[in-house]
């Protein structure tokens, strides 16, 4: 499958969304819609209070670290399944993105190295689940139609590709 390039993004800023819904990280809402700064973009919410004051000095502030980490790893690897071209993949601000916050979350460069290797292979296999890939087909299938969409209405959307309340659904791991 050739893909376009709105494609790619649609995949790409879905998988953003989908795995912050499934790891209960806010967002504002998602675009497709290209500026000077970024081809779409997820409009995260706010982190927590003590990540904004204090960085990651607690287990929770840790634990919010590695979620915002995976879901930045997400959009990339939703692209990647699509069927976009590995170089546009790899490249852009959302790498450069998780590979800073892996070395504010880690001791070393090698153990912040291994935490990126292994939240990309969670990114992988978070995207590869059929439960998972089918609400961000849905999610992406709704931006080629309409390029911005709101947290509220792309919750929504992800949650019908489910059939279940929020409640119910199960929730990705770290």
């Amino acid at each position: 499958m050739t893909m376009t390039d709105i494609e790619r993004i649609a995949y790409h800023e879905a998988g953003h969304a989908v795995a912050g819904y499934f790891l209960r990280l806010g967002f504002l809402r998602v675009s497709i819609i290209s500026d000077r700064d970024s081809l779409g973009r997820l409009t995260p919410g706010a982190p927590p209070r003590e990540v904004r004051e204090g960085g990651f000095y607690s287990w929770s502030a840790i634990a919010w670290g590695q979620k915002a980490t995976l879901r930045l790893l997400a959009g990339p690897a939703a692209a990647a399944r699509a069927g976009g071209d590995p170089a546009a993949v790899l490249a852009g601000s959302d790498w450069n993105q998780a590979g800073n916050m892996a070395l504010e979350l880690c001791e070393s460069e090698e153990e912040a190295n291994a935490f990126l290797t292994w939240l990309w292979a969670k990114a992988q296999n978070f995207v590869n689940d059929p439960i998972y890939w089918r609400a961000i087909k849905a999610l992406a299938g709704e931006l080629l139609q309409t390029p911005e969409i709101s947290g509220k209405r792309a919750r929504t959307i992800i949650g019908a590709a489910w059939h279940l309340p929020l409640e119910a659904q199960p929730r990705p791991t770290l």
